[in-house]
């Protein structure tokens, strides 16, 4: 949005919530508890990663004659590649943030807790944009590994299908944000970040029904 930070008040926005970082992984469970077509698209993609997961390694042993050793191994390895993802995901958020017209980006990250955060000082970005600077990760790299799936032999599989299942469940924070927006999208929510203070703000457009 063409907007700065400061000029929300004017513009008819009011603060609706804050969000400290560090309370970061109790905000999106709390978001992902509430029922949506989005949280039912996170839940769901997951479970059907999930039975994939179990399926196919029925098939690897019954039909392909893969050990069980080589099964664990293959697939204990999506974790590792997971890791790898990690850094590649903020890169595509910090892009995607880039490419909407954000000036100053970074990343943060807690260790202890193992959540990481692509940020955009004072960048204010509406329902939309947000989406699709927390959903690109997701999607880009879902692509990648399924198309990935066709060109490596069946113990590449298992890892493939390994990373898909964990990289998504490692997306929940993006759409429990993303969760959190679609829930209360009749009230023109926007989001900007103070990454000096560590905290994201939610505004939300003053109607009638809100003030």
């Amino acid at each position: 949005m063409q907007i700065k930070p400061e000029d929300l008040t004017k513009a008819g926005y009011f603060l609706y919530e804050k969000l400290e970082h560090d309370e970061l992984i109790p905000f999106v469970r709390k978001s992902l508890h509430k029922w949506s077509l989005i949280s039912i698209f996170f839940y769901g993609v997951n479970l059907g990663l999930l039975v994939l997961v179990v399926v196919y390694a029925w098939i690897a042993i019954t039909k392909h004659d893969i050990a069980i050793g080589d099964l664990i191994f293959y697939y204990s390895f999506g974790f590792t590649v997971c890791l790898i993802l990690i850094p590649i995901h903020e890169f595509i958020h910090v892009m995607a943030y880039k490419w909407l017209g954000a000036k100053e980006t970074s990343l943060d990250y807690n260790l202890k807790k193992f959540s990481f955060m692509a940020l955009a000082n004072n960048f204010v970005a509406n329902r939309k944009e947000f989406t699709m600077v927390a959903l690109m990760p997701f999607t880009l790299i879902s692509c990648f590994l399924i198309l990935l799936l066709f060109f490596v032999d069946h113990y590449w599989q298992l890892t493939i299908l390994s990373t898909l299942l964990l990289h998504s469940a490692m997306c929940s924070g993006d759409f429990g944000i993303v969760n959190f927006f679609h829930i209360h999208k009749s009230k023109h929510m926007v989001t900007y970040d103070d990454t000096l203070n560590k905290v994201s703000f939610f505004f939300i457009k003053k109607t009638r029904t809100n003030e």
